[in-house]
């Protein structure tokens, strides 16, 4: 039988947050459309988890990384809050960074950025 190493595991949930996100956020009535996407840079590695769900505004950018920080109310959407602050922490330990992109209505961009390996 084969484990995953702790790094993978970690990577695994990252992933896992991010397109649980992209499920849970969507529009309504719609079925979600997520893309991921990895790109070389370099000595980086770039993956991009992208939807076209509700989105989020400029403002709030920031903010969705800190834990426990909930955007909507949890009779709408369940969770702590903790789920993007989770990715954000892998991806410090592992020697990146966590960002997004995202139009209100439209849909968000998360990157996740790591040294290649």
């Amino acid at each position: 039988m084969e484990f995953l190493s702790s790094s993978e595991a970690l990577l695994s949930q990252a992933f896992q947050n991010l397109i649980g996100n992209a499920v849970k956020f969507r529009r309504e009535g719609t079925a979600p459309r997520i893309s991921v996407r990895a790109r070389r840079d370099g000595d980086l590695v770039h993956v991009d988890v992208a939807d076209d769900g509700i989105g989020l505004e400029p403002r709030q950018r920031d903010a969705i990384f800190a834990p426990f920080t909930r955007l909507h109310g949890s009779a709408r959407y369940e969770g702590h809050g903790l789920g993007l602050a989770i990715v954000r922490e892998i991806a410090v330990q592992h020697g990146g960074s966590v960002g997004v992109t995202s139009t209100p209505g439209e849909g968000s961009t998360f990157t996740l950025t790591l040294p290649a390996a």
